[in-house]
């Protein structure tokens, strides 16, 4: 077999692979998207703001032609196709730098291996559509620097401008690619050519404002608008240990799994060691047997191109460092790597390594989202659903309620409290809480308080890492009955119902 058709059988089978195992533990997140996507409500959210609007689009007809159709089946459908579109334009832009076609073999294998692009593939989730976009900008880009037409430089810029409307982001993608632009041609006329597809941007934002939010047109609204999860105090940034400690996790995660998810595996059978044998294996034959060699002297045009990826590359981390490092800002990492001139790399490592990531990624991460149930939350939608009369403080709290909108249509359910955990960071929201199940039980004894906060089966993540555990000592004052449990791989979780101790009793 011809290497590039090698190449054309390797991104299909990825497609074919990222098709057959979607996850059936979709996120809070991708149940949102699919609610929206489902009822046509908040079709333009402001930090991804075009994403949801297209796929809502993209299954109109689908859903004139099967009006029972799951949406959130063909989402993830979907990004399967959007990454194995990365796929593709990645080779692209390997064949035009001309690497060795082992080596653009392994890259391929390596960046649709990893953990942090598959996961995405299988999710309806927002970030693979503007990386699609992001590396369409960069191939125009080289294209540009390799035969300089103007239509190249408008390409590259329309597609660097339209990846920033599907995710903002990829400022930083469309940032690098302009400072390469001036470093390199210092051309006021290079400059506007690229640029200029940019205004379609804040276009895009005031025709969504003013029409489809029916807002007035101000500076100060637009801001809040665009900027909408730092002025709601939303999004996670800070400063501190946190954010090398899990900025590091979360670059080894954009490549492998690794979750407590796995530390239970074993526990089941044994043979779930073998996948991680195999790896380990793999990895050490590519090591000893084919060990990390210089690439040939690089030429100056595959210099810029890695100077200028190198930036977008650091500028990416960087955000996602201060992010405390968020994992999903990591994305883009296994598209960037490759089009760096200096990693030492040799095609036989890529594929070994590509192969391990593979197995690895594929039993660890990818085949258990597919197969075993990881949380109780599709039941307590359920029993939300059966019990309108009950309060419900659950461990899951936005999932429920997000996936309680996508199955039954209602955005809004007050009745679905978040856990003293997850409010720990505002003790306000403690205290509200306290008062709302006092005010409940004295109200409404007989309906009574729902919580699965208490003899919770145990799950390390990066929740139980960054949050305290509040719940125990917050449930004292309470007496909790089992009424129900649930089986997932972590163990069995229940749910009790609460009611005040007598004074002076203690609860267990």
């Amino acid at each position: 077999m011809g290497r590039p058709l090698l190449i054309r059988f390797l991104l299909l089978f990825y497609l074919v692979l990222y098709l057959l195992f979607p996850t059936q533990n979709s996120s809070l997140d991708a149940y949102y998207y699919g609610a929206c996507i489902r009822y046509g409500n908040d079709l333009f959210l402001p930090h991804h703001l075009l994403y949801n609007a297209t796929c809502y689009l993209l299954l109109l007809p689908l859903k004139l032609l099967a009006p029972q159709l799951d949406e959130l089946t063909v989402l993830k459908m979907l990004n399967a196709l959007f990454a194995a579109g990365s796929l593709w334009v990645l080779a692209k832009l390997l064949q035009r730098l001309q690497l060795p076609a082992g080596t653009q073999i392994g890259w391929i294998m390596l960046a649709g291996s990893s953990f942090g692009v598959w996961r995405f593939a299988t999710e309806n989730e927002v970030y693979l559509l503007p990386i699609l976009l992001s590396l369409a900008g960069s191939y125009g880009w080289v294209k540009y620097v390799q035969q300089p037409k103007n239509a190249y430089l408008v390409w590259s810029g329309l597609f660097a401008a339209l990846a920033c409307l599907y995710h903002q982001l990829h400022v930083f993608w469309w940032l690098g690619l302009l400072l390469g632009l001036v470093w390199q041609f210092r051309s006021f006329k290079v400059v506007l050519l690229f640029g200029l597809p940019a205004l379609l941007v804040p276009l895009v934002y005031v025709l969504v404002l003013v029409w489809y939010l029916g807002q007035a047109l101000q500076v100060q609204r637009l801001l809040a608008f665009v900027l909408h999860d730092f002025y709601a105090g939303s999004a996670g940034t800070s400063i501190g240990v946190l954010n090398f400690v899990l900025s590091g996790v979360s670059f080894v995660r954009t490549f492998v799994q690794v979750h407590g998810l796995m530390l239970y595996l074993p526990g089941r059978s044994w043979w779930w060691l073998l996948p991680a044998l195999v790896t380990v294996g793999l990895l050490v034959w590519a090591v000893l047997r084919q060990p990390l060699q210089k690439r040939k002297t690089a030429s100056s045009e595959s210099l810029l191109v890695g100077k200028v990826h190198l930036l977008i590359l650091l500028l990416h981390l960087g955000f996602a460092w201060f992010a405390v490092g968020n994992v999903e800002f990591m994305v883009m990492v296994p598209f960037l790597l490759p089009l760096l001139p200096w990693l030492p790399f040799s095609g036989l490592f890529l594929q070994k390594t590509g192969a391990a990531f593979l197995i690895w990624n594929f039993w660890y991460g990818i085949f258990p989202a597919w197969h075993f149930q990881l949380s109780p939350s599709s039941h307590l939608v359920e029993i939300v659903h059966r019990h309108p009369e009950s309060l419900f403080v659950l461990n899951e709290a936005l999932l429920v309620r997000n996936a309680y909108y996508y199955r039954y249509g209602v955005k809004d359910v007050p009745r679905v409290q978040k856990s003293p955990s997850q409010l720990a960071a505002r003790p306000a929201g403690t205290e509200e809480l306290a008062r709302t199940l006092e005010e409940r039980l004295q109200a409404e004894p007989a309906n009574g308080v729902l919580t699965d906060c208490i003899r919770k089966a145990n799950v390390i993540n990066r929740a139980s890492i960054v949050s305290e555990d509040r719940d125990k000592a917050f449930f004292r004052p309470y007496h909790a009955t089992p009424v129900d449990s649930f089986r997932t791989i972590y163990g069995t979780h229940y749910l009790h119902q609460l009611k005040p101790l007598p004074h002076g009793q203690a609860g267990q």
